[in-house]
């Protein structure tokens, strides 16, 4: 009943009419929502590019492991680190530029 007044979470796929929430909701939403249980676990996913570098540099081998690298995780760090900081979302396109050069007469850039 009231299908039209019902959002789903994006999360776990949980229905929920707007009036049964609290607070209301007045409108469904046009992009994804999450209930509250699904909105703590997705927020917290949704950490800074320097906190996911902070947390590889802390324990990489369970993000290598995630991945399905065997690589030693320490040494993947190391031998990359100029590139994890470099295409970070923090390092300005500019300062990218510069050190790739240009795309016409640099087709790829050695890193480390």
């Amino acid at each position: 009943e009231n299908d039209h007044q019902v959002v789903i979470c994006d999360g776990c796929n949980i229905g929920i009419h707007t009036y049964c929430m609290r607070p209301v909701m007045n409108n469904v939403p046009t992009g994804d929502w999450y209930c509250d249980r699904c909105k703590s676990v997705h927020d917290a996913a949704r950490q800074p590019y320097s906190s996911l570098l902070a947390e590889l540099k802390k324990d990489p081998a369970v993000a290598l492991a995630f991945l399905g690298h065997s690589v030693d995780a320490t040494t993947f760090y190391e031998k990359h680190n100029e590139g994890l900081t470099l295409f970070g979302p923090e390092t300005a396109p500019h300062i990218r530029r510069k050190r790739l050069g240009s795309s016409k007469s640099t087709a790829t850039a050695k890193i480390g």
